[in-house]
C-alpha cells in the first residue's frame, strides 16, 4: 500500500494544482514563443525596412541625376544656346550693316550704317564674354577658343574695312569685304556652328540622363512595391500557418484538458520549434493529471479497504463482547 509520503506524488487535490500552478512554465514557453514571433516579425520588418531604404537611396540618387540634368539644361545649355543665338544675330546685324555701308555711295547715309556695325561688334564682344562664364567642360572651352580665335581676324578686318569706309575709300573697303572679311566670316560661322552643335548634344545628353533616371526610379519603385507586398503576404501566411493555427489548436486542447479530458491528443508535440515545446509542456501537464487521478483512485481504494477492515474489526469486537 502506497501513501503520499512514500511515493512523493502529489495528493489528490494536487492534480488541479499541477495544472493551474503551471502558468510560470506556460509563461516561459509563451515567452519563448513570443520572442520567436517577435524575431519573425523583426525579420519581416527588417526586410521591408531594407527595401524601403534601398528604394530611398536609389530614389535619392536618381533625383540627384534629375537635378543635375535639370541644372545643366537650365543653367548651362539653354543660356549658352541663347547667347549663341544672340551672338549669331549680332554677327548678322554687323554683316548687314557693313554690307550696307559698302554699297552705300553717300557718306552721310553711310554714317548710321557704320554706327550700327560698331554697336553690333560691341554686342558680339559682350556675348563672347557672357558665354565664357558658362563654359562647362574641356570640349566646350576648346570650341569657344576656336570661335574667339575666328572672331579676332573678322573683327580686325571689319575694323579696317570700317575705317576705310569712314575715309570714303570704297574700292579698298570692297576688296577687304570680298577677301579677308569673307574668309574670317566663314571661319567664324563654322566655329559658332560647332559650338551650337556641342551645346545641342549636351542638352540631348542631359535629357537622356533625366529619362534614364526617371525610368530607373520608376522601375525600382514598382519592384519595391511588389517585393514589399510579397514580403507582407508571405509574413502573414507564415504567421497564420506556423503560429496562429497551431496556437488555436493548442488552446482547444488545453480547454479540454482543463475539463479533465485526459484522453485529449496534444497537437504539435512532434514539432521541433517553440510550438512543439509548448505542446510537450502541455503533455507534461496532462501526464501529471493522469498520475494524480490514478494516485487519487489508489488512495480512495486504500481508504475504502481500510474502512472495510475497520468495520470488520468492529463487528468481530462487538460479537466477542456480546
Amino acid at each position: 500500500m502506497r501513501d503520499d509520503a512514500a511515493t512523493g506524488a502529489p495528493p489528490p487535490s494536487a492534480a488541479g494544482d499541477f495544472l493551474f500552478s503551471s502558468p510560470r512554465d506556460t509563461a516561459a514557453v509563451m515567452s519563448r514563443l513570443t520572442q520567436s514571433i517577435g524575431a519573425r516579425l523583426i525579420i519581416a520588418f527588417a526586410t521591408l525596412t531594407a527595401v524601403v531604404i534601398v528604394t530611398g537611396i536609389v530614389g535619392l540618387l536618381q533625383l540627384g541625376t534629375l537635378n543635375q540634368a535639370s541644372m545643366d539644361l537650365s543653367d548651362n545649355r539653354v543660356p549658352s544656346l541663347r547667347i549663341i543665338s544672340r551672338l549669331s544675330n549680332n554677327l548678322l546685324e554687323h554683316r548687314l550693316a557693313v554690307a550696307g555701308a559698302v554699297l552705300e555711295g553717300s557718306p552721310e547715309n553711310r554714317k548710321p550704317l557704320l554706327e550700327r556695325a560698331r554697336k553690333a561688334g560691341e554686342a558680339v564682344t559682350e556675348s563672347f564674354a557672357a558665354y565664357e562664364k558658362l563654359i562647362s567642360d574641356d570640349e566646350d572651352r576648346r570650341l569657344f577658343g576656336r570661335a574667339t580665335t575666328a572672331w579676332g581676324p573678322y573683327e580686325r578686318s571689319s575694323n579696317q574695312l570700317l575705317a576705310l569706309l569712314a575715309a570714303n575709300d570704297l574700292l579698298a573697303a570692297q576688296q577687304i569685304y570680298r577677301g579677308e572679311t569673307r574668309d574670317a566670316r566663314v571661319a567664324l560661322g563654322t566655329a559658332l556652328a560647332a559650338l551650337t552643335t556641342h551645346n545641342m548634344e549636351g542638352a540631348d545628353a542631359s535629357g537622356t540622363r533625366a529619362d534614364q533616371a526617371y525610368a530607373t526610379a520608376h522601375t525600382v519603385l514598382i519592384a519595391a512595391m511588389i517585393i514589399g507586398a510579397l514580403i507582407a503576404v508571405a509574413a502573414t501566411l507564415l504567421m497564420i500557418r506556423n503560429v496562429s493555427v497551431p496556437v488555436k489548436r493548442m488552446t482547444a486542447a488545453m480547454r479540454r484538458l482543463a475539463d479533465r479530458d485526459t484522453g485529449v491528443v496534444i497537437p504539435g508535440a512532434d514539432r521541433r520549434d517553440e510550438i512543439g515545446e509548448m505542446a510537450q509542456a502541455v503533455e507534461t501537464f496532462r501526464d501529471g493529471m493522469i498520475r494524480a487521478d490514478r494516485l487519487a483512485a489508489e488512495q480512495e481504494e486504500a481508504r475504502a479497504a481500510q474502512e472495510t477492515q475497520r468495520q470488520r474489526r468492529e463487528a468481530l469486537t462487538q460479537g466477542f463482547v456480546d
